[in-house]
């Protein structure tokens, strides 16, 4: 991860924190997997998607790649990667972990739990301040604004995308709607 200097914040940040902090992330979670609750394909597999934002002043450094797996040894399908298509994981201030293959809902939303988890946990290790959303404002959509939206992109379903934890039915993989909203004076 990368830091730029700030009047409020030493520099202090080591060169190689992405191996670092994939490496944090996936020992946490494979010290801590409950028996049974590795991934599962069933009929109807579930995923989870937790966005967050990290602080102005971080970014991850040497990370060109578009997404990293970050599950090593816990037999979870579960990857780190920018919110933004085809961006760099070091250009991206918002990022999101996405797991894959739950055989459940309720499983999911518990893998999904743990895996903010130990983000927070591996990124509060470092240093690093990250937003996971557990103020942030709903969105808009409804349920007609997605429909209408969907079918103006001929895509099967379009989801609102929510600030931290969403849990979601894998296939077919949805379209995300953010909508933000810019104050210019």
């Amino acid at each position: 991860m990368q830091e730029q200097e700030s009047p409020h914040r030493p520099h202090a940040m080591a060169a190689n924190r992405r191996s670092y902090l994939r490496g944090r992330i996936g020992q946490t979670a494979a010290s801590h997997t409950p028996s049974g609750t590795a991934c599962t394909m069933i009929a109807v597999p579930f995923a989870f998607r937790i966005r967050f934002v990290l602080s102005t002043f971080v970014r991850l450094n040497n990370a060109p790649e578009e997404a990293l797996r970050i599950a090593a040894g816990s037999g979870e399908d579960v990857k780190l990667r920018a919110l933004q298509p085809n961006e760099a994981l070091n250009d991206a201030d918002q990022l999101v972990v996405i797991g894959r293959g739950y055989g459940t809902e309720e499983a999911a939303r518990a893998a999904g739990t743990r895996w903010r988890g130990f983000t927070e946990r591996a990124l509060a290790r470092v240093n690093v301040a990250a937003d996971f959303g557990d103020r942030a404002p709903g969105s808009a959509w409804t349920a007609v604004g997605l429909a209408e939206i969907a079918r103006k992109w001929n895509v099967e379903r379009v989801v609102q995308d929510a600030h931290g934890l969403m849990v979601f039915e894998e296939e077919p993989w949805p379209k995300f709607v953010l909508s933000t909203l810019n104050a210019v004076v």
